[in-house]
């Protein structure tokens, strides 16, 4: 599974190659990729499209962090 970041919203994840004014919300991201993580079919995870040269803050290489991290903690759960 591949996470796009140029799906989430631009206020949310600012740093990407195309942002989004009407992107998905990072709490709907989360709760897919929680669902999808459960299940005993998923193999690999990635993110693309995060740029750190445009990130303002370092915003979405945070968010990008931390979405990482819970596919991890509900992966096969």
């Amino acid at each position: 599974m591949t996470l796009c970041t140029d799906s989430i919203v631009s206020s949310a994840a600012p740093g990407v190659s195309a942002p989004s004014p009407l992107g998905l919300n990072p709490k709907t991201v989360r709760s897919i990729l929680a669902y999808a993580a459960e299940k005993y079919n998923l193999l690999s995870f990635d993110i693309s499209e995060v740029n750190p040269l445009v990130d303002e803050g370092d915003k979405t290489i945070k968010l990008a962090a931390y979405l990482a991290a819970e596919v991890i903690r509900n992966f096969h759960r």
